[in-house]
């Protein structure tokens, strides 16, 4: 599913027009080419729309697949770490190639 058919799919869930689901925030038309997948959607815009509707950003976006963070149990382990005082851990968190996070590198250069 597209983020488009999601959006429709949603709104007429609600039971709404397009026009009641954009509010006026968005050009109808465009709204439309949206939900046929013919235009994409700015982030700002998208999150606008689903919270005007009163719509989960995380339940949109948990049918797109996993949409919690794949590091988080990265951050259990630096939370741990950091506690612990472990600073060996903390540099093997580092350098695993699953981790995917860039701000502790940066922050340790």
């Amino acid at each position: 599913m597209e983020v488009g058919e999601k959006l429709r799919q949603l709104r007429l869930l609600q039971g709404k027009s397009q026009k009641d689901m954009i509010d006026g925030y968005l050009d109808r038309s465009f709204y439309s080419r949206v939900e046929n997948n013919k235009n994409s959607i700015a982030a700002e815009d998208l999150i606008n729309i689903l919270q005007n509707n009163n719509i989960s950003i995380v339940d949109f976006f948990n049918s797109f697949g996993d949409a919690n963070p794949k590091n988080q149990i990265y951050q259990k382990k630096i939370e741990s770490a950091f506690m612990e005082k472990d600073i060996d851990e903390l540099k093997s968190i580092k350098e695993d190639n699953n981790f995917t996070n860039k701000i502790i590198p940066e922050l340790s250069n």
